[in-house]
């Protein structure tokens, strides 16, 4: 199976670790064959000590393709965080995934240079990403020293034209690429397409959900998949699945999409709702009325009976409004 199911080991990983401050430094590139990857294949682990380390070297994230690729720093705390509590640092901006065949020298340039271009697209890196290369590269036999490959992403059937925001990531690309000789001398500007497909954990119902389910973590796994592949929408580890109630059945194994989904709202607009102010050491609560409507997380503006202002605050699990700035 080419997903991977996270929660259970999470769950795992949750109770076996000991809460403490936990520092990730990613590696500028690593190499990786098709075997499971683990945290250590692509990261230093400080902070941890003992078997609890060990837990989070072996810490598993994807199953490897052996194609190149790069992992943000972004989705490495997510999962991190989730083994430790929450307090993880990770250092770095994300990491290069290269394939082990990938020899040093003029092959391991390209490969750098072309995942960096990847990561320096405008639709921005939320998830993994794979990039498979339609045909083989024609590389130089004599390059200048580190960083003299040049490589840019262009959109296909427009010549001369770069991906810009609009380009969701994922799809064909032509990559353009040159690099100077050893001689100093500029070589040849040749192109190679590229697929770049990105890859999300996505939920997906964990048992059998009857239309008007509320949506629980427990209800759900997260199985990782490209997401630019996908006929319908998904529920990613940014979604709160607590805002949403299912309004068609969803069988067990079937991904989540939010076409069978409607917004659980816990206040509605004019609703009388409990505002909370929050400072450190301070809990004041406050008959209130609520000006718009909101789920869980939503930010929703929010008037008290003694004062004539306005306050923004987020809808707790419970339909209280939390006010942390004034």
């Amino acid at each position: 199976m080419r997903g991977l199911r996270f929660l259970l080991l999470l769950q795992f990983l949750v109770s076996a670790l000991p809460g403490g401050a936990v520092s990730v430094y990613l590696h500028r590139t690593a190499r990786v064959g098709q075997e499971m990857v683990a945290l250590g294949d692509i990261a230093t682990v400080v902070g941890a000590d003992g078997q609890a380390a060990e837990h989070l070297r072996r810490l598993p994230l994807w199953r490897g393709s052996g194609k190149p690729g790069l992992v943000p720093a972004s989705l490495i705390k997510r999962r991190v965080a989730a083994a430790v509590n929450g307090r993880v640092a990770v250092v770095g901006a994300q990491t290069l995934v290269l394939p082990v065949g990938v020899a040093d020298g003029v092959e391991l340039e390209f490969y750098t240079a072309l995942l960096e271009a990847v990561a320096a697209l405008p639709a921005g890196i939320a998830g993994r990403v794979e990039v498979e290369l339609l045909s083989a590269p024609e590389l130089p036999a004599d390059v200048a020293p580190e960083g003299t490959f040049q490589v840019a992403l262009e959109q296909p059937g427009a010549s001369g034209r770069r991906a810009s925001p609009q380009v969701p990531l994922g799809g064909l690309f032509q990559a353009v690429y040159g690099a100077k000789t050893g001689g100093g001398a500029a070589g040849t500007r040749r192109g190679v397409g590229v697929r770049i497909r990105q890859f999300l954990p996505v939920a997906v119902a964990a048992r059998d959900l009857p239309a008007g389910s509320l949506l629980r973590w427990e209800d759900l796994t997260l199985d990782e998949q490209d997401v630019g592949a996908l006929s319908g929408g998904y529920l990613s580890l940014e979604d709160r699945p607590e805002s949403f109630r299912t309004t068609a059945p969803i069988p067990r194994g079937q991904r989540v999409d939010p076409a069978r989904l409607e917004r659980h709202y816990l206040v509605r607009a004019g609703d009388t709702v409990t505002v909370v102010f929050l400072r450190p050491g301070l809990r004041v609560s406050l008959p209130g009325r609520s000006l718009g409507s909101g789920a869980a997380g939503d930010r929703v503006e929010v008037r008290t009976r003694e004062a004539a202002r306005r306050f923004s605050g987020e809808v707790s699990p419970s339909g209280e409004v939390i006010v942390e700035e004034l």
